[in-house]
């Protein structure tokens, strides 16, 4: 009988997505669209998206389902930072291909200042712009470019999978 209960229970957080619950793997069109999700809520109250104390309501519901879906990237997602620096060093192909609008690759978000100071100082050794932005509920935006070739984006968005990103996406910014 307690088997039961208990496997009831686990059915049940598993299913309504408790927090705790959060995939080990989070499927990377669920973070894309969670993360656009909560990009286009934390636009539409601007005056939320600074490092202010508070959080408006529907962008802290956006912010929980972020989380929820596995999609905040953790220090242990970025363990291999260094080894991929050196494999990637000198083998970049850079801006390459079809002209594009200067777009910059919004690579994910990260927890804290010391994962946001690690994964700016990796992208910039390999030659890239970085910067970072207030994702209030969940960290820091990692922004990296801009770029002006279809090429040049895309080989940014692989490294930043490899890195342990989950969902990069493009990102117009001024």
């Amino acid at each position: 009988m307690m088997r039961n209960q208990a496997g009831l229970v686990l059915a049940l957080v598993l299913a309504l997505g408790l927090p705790g619950a959060a995939p080990a793997e989070a499927q990377t069109s669920d973070c894309a669209t969670l993360l656009a999700n909560y990009a286009r809520t934390a636009e539409a109250f601007p005056e939320w998206r600074s490092n202010s104390v508070g959080i408006n309501r529907n962008t802290s519901r956006a912010a929980q389902r972020v989380i929820q879906g596995g999609c905040v990237t953790r220090d242990n997602d970025l363990a291999n930072l260094t080894t991929l620096s050196t494999q990637l060093r000198g083998g970049l192909r850079g801006e390459t291909g079809t002209p594009i609008a200067r777009t910059w690759l919004q690579a994910g978000i990260v927890p804290g200042f010391f994962t946001e100071q690690a994964t700016r100082g990796f992208f910039s050794g390999l030659g890239y712009g970085t910067r970072s932005e207030g994702a209030p509920g969940l960290g820091r935006w990692i922004l990296v470019g801009p770029f002006s070739t279809e090429g040049g984006f895309r080989e940014a968005a692989e490294i930043a999978r490899r890195a342990g990103f989950r969902a990069p996406l493009p990102r117009s910014y001024p």
